[in-house]
């Protein structure tokens, strides 16, 4: 499982930044699960970050601030190695490709990106201290 470290920093007045898994509600419709991630508040200025580790195929759906006009989200699917960019929250044909993989009617949307947009922290070595205790 992945553990990925979110760094959002957003103006709170515009929408609070987040990272919520994504699953489907009784009545088959995306829903959100949040993610508890400390927030440090400023004047005009928040940040939410924190670790946290995912499943691999899990579908996480992290916003990283707006606009007065735009609202900054995205959903991701979880590997090994970070998460990958599926689409933008307002895309219907990304929303529908997830839908059906979370009801397990369809494989996994493809990510449309080449590498992982939140790529997953190094495992740490446990020898790191331990000069003499390496193989």
């Amino acid at each position: 499982m992945p553990k990925i470290a979110f760094n959002l920093d957003a103006d709170p007045r515009k929408g609070m930044p987040y990272a919520a898994r994504i699953t489907l509600d009784a009545e088959g419709r995306l829903a959100r699960n949040f993610y508890q991630l400390p927030r440090e508040w400023g004047r005009h200025r928040v940040i939410v970050s924190g670790t946290v580790t995912i499943p691999e195929g899990a579908v996480v759906e992290v916003r990283t601030g707006g606009s007065w006009k735009n609202d900054y989200r995205g959903f991701y699917v979880a590997r090994a190695d970070g998460l990958w960019f599926l689409g933008a929250h307002d895309d219907a044909a990304t929303k529908h490709a997830i839908r059906q993989y979370l009801a397990g009617t369809a494989p996994a949307p493809e990510p449309l990106a080449s590498r992982p947009e939140w790529p997953a922290e190094a495992e740490s070595d446990p020898y790191v201290d331990r000069e003499e205790a390496r193989p």
